[in-house]
């Protein structure tokens, strides 16, 4: 479990091509629940809750692009100041994909900025 109190970032590199929907999944509650919400990547998944997206620049093109989430502030503005805890992130696609989807992830920081760059 990560508390977003102290440790409120996701920052990471990734790189596809894929055309079909990714995103991080996320538990994150407080106050004893918990629920699963939505970083979309790429498109958007149906059947959870979106907390947020990329812009609408495409990051399937094949270069390396850099992906900062500041997930304490979008936990408080979205979803109130109860939720302060994150587990279980997962990246995938939960509606089937007609395409085998491949990605890249570095320098995969999560909870403080990356410094590895």
């Amino acid at each position: 479990m990560l508390d977003l109190e102290t440790s409120p970032f996701m920052d990471f590199w990734i790189r596809t091509t894929s055309q079909e929907p990714l995103a991080f999944l996320f538990q994150v509650g407080g106050n004893g629940s918990t629920e699963w919400k939505a970083l979309n990547l790429i498109g958007k998944q149906t059947g959870f809750e979106q907390i947020d997206a990329l812009p609408q620049k495409k990051i399937n093109d094949g270069e390396w692009h850099r992906v900062t989430w500041d997930l304490k502030r979008l936990c408080r503005e979205q979803l109130g100041e109860g939720n302060v805890r994150t587990k279980n992130l997962v990246l995938g696609s939960w509606d089937k994909p007609s395409q085998p989807i491949k990605v890249e992830l570095r320098n995969f920081a999560h909870g403080k900025r990356n410094t590895l760059d």
